[in-house]
């Protein structure tokens, strides 16, 4: 036989110097070493967390000092005028309540009230304590004024009481019981 076999390579096998080279790829890493890799990372967080703690209260104690440093290169006179306005602001402040408390007392308005106010004059305020009146009347006034029926009068003007003597006079003991069963439900209405 004729020694023809020879070695071809195997079509899976990459060969040496071709394109065709296949990289290995790493394992993945173990479970202990996630952990571990995590733990690492958190505490190289929770460091850095100090130092910017640390960091921040040298800066708030730096800017106390810097805020006393400006205010003790205050003159007087700056000093003073910084004094002047609180005052005035307070002043200011004082004046528009006392303002509302006069206006509500004028308008005849709940004190308590007298604070929703608005407006930083005497007619604005006026004018705002009118429409929160208007306001209260329409939501607190009765609606219309009761019919005679509605109130247990007859049209005449005749009570509850009497329309029923009269119709049980006449012997109209339907429209008798009617007006009975209406007295019973006006008194329940009126204990609810």
């Amino acid at each position: 036989m004729s020694d023809e076999t020879t070695t071809a390579p195997q079509e899976n096998a990459p060969q040496e110097g071709s394109s065709d080279v296949v990289e290995q790829q790493p394992a993945a890493p173990a479970e202990g070493q996630a952990e571990t890799d995590l733990a690492a990372e958190l505490a190289k967080w929770k460091a850095m967390a100090r130092k910017n703690e640390e960091a921040m209260k040298r800066n708030a104690d730096k800017a106390k000092a810097f805020d006393e440093y400006q205010e003790s290169q205050k003159s007087e006179a700056e000093k003073a005028q910084a004094e002047i306005e609180r005052l005035r602001s307070q002043v200011q402040a004082q004046e528009i309540s006392l303002l509302r408390s006069k206006v509500a007392a004028e308008k005849g308005l709940e004190p308590e009230l007298a604070e929703t106010l608005t407006g930083s004059t005497a007619e604005e305020m006026a004018e705002h304590a009118d429409r929160l009146l208007a306001a209260i009347r329409r939501r607190f006034a009765p609606k219309s004024k009761p019919a005679p029926e509605e109130t247990g009068a007859g049209a005449q003007g005749t009570s509850l009481a009497q329309q029923i003597a009269a119709a049980e006079k006449e012997g109209n003991f339907a429209l008798s019981m009617a007006l009975k069963n209406r007295a019973v439900v006006d008194a329940a209405r009126k204990n609810l």
